[in-house]
């Protein structure tokens, strides 16, 4: 019964998250840089607040990891990022 429960709360998460992003791009239309921030916050704010009020949904994308390795694939990352965005203006 509670993993049911669990699992109605990460699929209603999910529909909301969905249904914002919905609502900001074809509604609110904001640029593209806003757009990408809004994105960022709703998608990894929304794994969070489903970690923080379910006790026992245990995140592995946020469990600790080697952090040697992060750093290039965090550049590379960062510079198509940087890319992309460059390619907007």
């Amino acid at each position: 019964m509670k993993n049911k429960r669990i699992i109605a709360f990460i699929l209603l998460t999910l529909w909301i998250g969905c249904t914002a992003m919905a609502i900001v791009d074809g509604v609110i239309r904001p640029p593209y840089l806003i757009k990408s921030m809004i994105k960022v916050v709703f998608f990894l704010g929304l794994p969070l607040l489903v970690s923080l009020c379910g006790k026992n949904v245990r995140l592995i994308c946020f469990s600790p990891f080697p952090k040697k390795g992060l750093y290039l694939p965090l550049a590379l990352g960062g510079g198509v990022f940087l890319l992309i965005l460059g390619g907007y203006f």
